[in-house]
């Protein structure tokens, strides 16, 4: 975020998400299902989500297995999609007072499929199984093959996410199988998370990437002071993973206002001039230059340059100016952030 003197508020570095809750849409229907023990997958009819998504009406929650008779509650869950004919799905599950060793298994499995049908589908695992041992897998059976999804342990929060595809064959299922072990002696065990599946042939990959942006200058201070405007031979280089032409603003600071009918930076698109001054009873002027990228999806990129005019030669005064630049140039990088002090210049 960039705090302009008296000129309000310009945002330009978005907080990223991490990725599972930036993939999560809307939940449209809850199957929710409380558990002592098992319960008995209800009947459906046949698979009629095919490969451009999974409904609720094609799976169902298979038994449920804990090795001691825990309570627990996991919900099937809708989710939409990109589109009205891509929506997905999610086995959400959480267990509480779990005392000692405990492992617990979810199934859900859809309907026989109508027609061979080939399904593809990310899958995302998250959860947090935080206690003294914790492990979580998960493996997808169609016509009694099964292929493990992932394994191993996962002490505290994780994420886990792959591409499954299979060719399913007229009169199959798919059967996934998720399971979650731990260890807690303290019966205040908790154990919580969620299985998602959603269709790769038209469910895109959140965009959560930002352009990468860099700046660069030929010159990097200024001498003698002289009133002109110098070329700093600025050069900036923009790419996105997915955008080719992302929008680039270009914003000039300054640690002294400017003062003089004629502006201290201009820019014409190509050539990228500063003027060669700064006040005689401070300590020298410092430019700041940010670079900002915004690709089709907002996500927002940046890079910070600065320019010295020291207030005159002398080692000491050089010292400064550079000091006072390096410091300017790391806030504007780490935090987003102009300081405080700084001048928004007008650059036509």
């Amino acid at each position: 975020m960039i705090q302009l003197s008296g000129l309000g508020v310009i945002t330009f570095k978005t907080l990223r998400e991490n990725a599972f809750h930036l993939r999560r849409c809307l939940t449209i229907a809850t199957l929710a299902i409380t558990l002592m023990g098992a319960a008995a997958p209800a009947a459906l009819g046949g698979f009629d989500g095919g490969p451009n998504g999974f409904e609720l009406s094609d799976f169902s929650v298979g038994s449920h297995e804990p090795n001691r008779g825990h309570s627990l509650v996991h919900s099937l869950i809708q989710l939409a999609g990109s589109d009205a004919n891509c929506p997905g799905l999610s086995l959400d599950y959480s267990i509480e007072r779990d005392f000692s060793y405990s492992q617990h298994t979810w199934t859900w499995e859809s309907a026989e499929f109508e027609e061979t049908t080939e399904v593809s589908f990310h899958w995302i695992h998250e959860g947090n199984h935080r206690r003294l041992f914790a492990r979580a897998s998960a493996n997808v059976d169609i016509g009694g093959t099964s292929t493990v999804l992932h394994h191993g342990r996962t002490l505290g929060p994780f994420l886990r996410q792959g591409d499954f595809t299979a060719i399913v064959l007229e009169g199959q299922t798919i059967k996934i199988t998720v399971t979650g072990r731990h260890r807690d002696r303290t019966g205040n065990g908790l154990m919580f998370g969620s299985f998602e599946i959603r269709p790769l042939i038209c469910e895109e990959l959140a965009d959560i990437t930002p352009p990468e942006v860099n700046c660069a200058l030929n010159r990097n201070s200024f001498w003698p002071p002289n009133n002109k405007l110098v070329d700093v031979g600025f050069d900036l280089s923009v790419s996105d993973d997915r955008d080719p032409n992302p929008s680039v603003e270009v914003l000039v600071f300054s640690d002294e206002a400017d003062s003089n009918a004629e502006p201290d930076a201009l820019d014409d698109g190509l050539v990228l001039s500063l003027r060669a001054q700064r006040l005689g009873n401070e300590e020298g002027r410092i430019y700041l230059i940010i670079a900002i990228a915004t690709d089709e999806a907002g996500n927002v990129g940046y890079d910070c340059c600065t320019v010295t005019v020291p207030h005159d030669q002398s080692k000491k005064s050089r010292n400064a100016s550079e000091a006072k630049a390096a410091a300017i140039e790391l806030e504007c990088l780490l935090n987003g952030q102009v300081p405080s002090g700084l001048f928004l210049l007008n650059t036509n």
